[in-house]
């Protein structure tokens, strides 16, 4: 699992900066291409940027209240940070949209960074991660299935492949699917737990 999984409340911020930072160079080079006003454009990125990583703050707040509130039993509602959350990014589009248009175009793509730094994580940790085992049977020891030396924990029975044919009188796959089908419910039916 990336950082950013793991800990957004702190990863969140540095990531956005950093792809800020890269999207700041791309804004430069389109708006030194198409001779558009480079600095209207910057500031109106970092307004959303701003205001997007300000959001993002008032996300967190507004949930662990939410949460406190609901667990004390009182009465909790998230309207208010909904509203003040729209109420800031329509001052800062407003903003940005007198500034310019360049500027608006680019404070709705700062808007979004938040957002983008989720999607883009793999790219970030690309390679990074250290991958498991491909052995299923170390995969299923360290799983909990089967004990060092492979006897099953979980009460998981090993299984033969079989990639012959059937024919004559063995059974056919449809025979052998149904069978392995109607255990599975049984199996179900008896770890099916109602809970209140």
């Amino acid at each position: 699992m990336s950082q950013l999984r793991s800990n957004p409340i702190r990863e969140v911020p540095k990531r956005v900066l950093l792809t800020s930072f890269i999207i700041t160079g791309l804004i430069i080079v389109i708006t030194l291409l198409f001779n558009w006003p480079t600095i209207i454009a910057l500031i109106g990125f970092w307004m959303g940027v701003g205001i997007n990583l300000i959001n993002f703050r008032i996300i967190i707040i507004g949930s662990k209240n939410y949460l406190e509130k609901a667990e004390a039993g009182k009465k909790a509602s998230m309207t208010p940070n909904i509203m003040l959350r729209y109420l800031l990014y329509g001052i800062v589009f407003v903003i940005a949209w007198r500034i310019g248009t360049p500027a608006l175009l680019a404070s709705f793509v700062g808007a979004c960074m938040v957002n983008f730094s989720f999607k883009s994580d793999g790219f970030f940790t690309m390679g990074l991660e250290k991958k498991g085992s491909t052995d299923l049977k170390k995969r299923a020891c360290v799983d909990g299935v089967y004990d060092i030396e492979g006897e099953s924990v979980k009460g998981v029975e090993d299984t033969e492949i079989v990639d012959v044919p059937a024919t004559g009188d063995k059974e056919t796959a449809d025979d052998t699917e149904a069978e392995d089908d109607t255990e599975e419910i049984g199996d179900k039916e008896d770890e099916i737990e109602v809970y209140f």
